[in-house]
């Protein structure tokens, strides 16, 4: 098992700060139909993402309905720039395997996760600010392929003493990048 680098540390509490790792909010995602969840296959974090979005559905069905689909870096093979896309071309892959989940289930709710630190993403030499930004990218592309689709991002973190799903909001994030020096700006409301 990886632990976060210093680094990683220093930008989860910015990212915590600032609001850009936010509370999950479960009522907020519509689950009704079910979630096709996107995620790395790392054996350590994997089963308590799955435990995790399985609380979510409380509520809104009377058992979860997770259709999961995993492979090393889960999410951040879908951008198409990722650096840990191959010649195998997972990115496709997963695209293809989002697409038949959509209609053999009817799930249209798609939950993309990162998780810090990721091995595949440690390889890569990615930091947790660069899987953030990947995150992303991959909810981009998912809605420019699939434009009906509701895509959620959320980013696992394995602090070494406790583990936590936070969603990850994009305009803030996108505030972020625009502003670095005006924390100001950050205090928007909605994500």
């Amino acid at each position: 098992m990886g632990h976060l680098s210093d680094k990683d540390r220093r930008a989860y509490s910015k990212l915590r700060e600032r609001q850009i790792l936010m509370d999950v909010d479960s009522h907020r995602l519509n689950l009704s139909a079910g979630v096709i969840l996107v995620a790395c296959s790392d054996g350590d974090q994997l089963p308590d993402i799955f435990n995790n979005i399985s609380h979510s559905f409380e509520g809104q069905r009377p058992s979860a309905r997770i259709h999961t689909i995993a492979l090393n870096g889960g999410a951040l093979l879908l951008p198409a720039n990722s650096p840990l896309v191959t010649s195998h071309r997972e990115d496709e892959v997963l695209l293809e395997h989002i697409r038949v989940a959509r209609e053999l289930k009817g799930i249209d709710t798609i939950a993309l996760y990162t998780h810090a630190p990721c091995g595949a993403g440690g390889m890569a030499g990615l930091t947790l600010e660069q899987e953030i930004d990947l995150l992303l990218s991959a909810k981009s592309r998912i809605k420019t392929e699939l434009p009906d689709a509701k895509v959620a991002c959320f980013c696992h973190i394995d602090r070494g003493d406790g583990k936590r799903t936070y969603f990850v909001s994009r305009s803030r994030w996108i505030l972020m990048n625009m502003y670095p020096d005006s924390p100001g700006m950050w205090n928007i409301q909605g994500q």
